[in-house]
């Protein structure tokens, strides 16, 4: 991960997964999210706040963030329906 995680949880009901962190200064690599296949069979939607940029890989069943600068950020994931 490319910062500190404050907080994260998952709603089983909704399957959305929420993360919260901070980014540590001067780290340029990505945070990797899994995404089983057993959740999320297609792409997901994939929200950041803040400046920053998501891929997603389906090969590997995981999501890219990369953060544009420092700060703190949310990525929520959810199903397509």
């Amino acid at each position: 991960m490319a910062g500190n995680p404050e907080s994260y949880r998952y709603d089983p009901d909704t399957r959305t997964y929420t993360l919260t962190f901070t980014t540590h200064r001067g780290v340029d690599g990505p945070t990797e999210i899994a995404l089983p296949k057993d959740v999320y069979a297609k792409p997901p939607t994939i929200q950041i706040t803040g400046p920053g940029r998501t891929h997603t890989d389906t090969r590997n069943n995981t999501a890219g963030i990369t953060t544009a600068k420092d700060g703190r950020y949310t990525i929520t994931i959810t199903p397509t329906p």
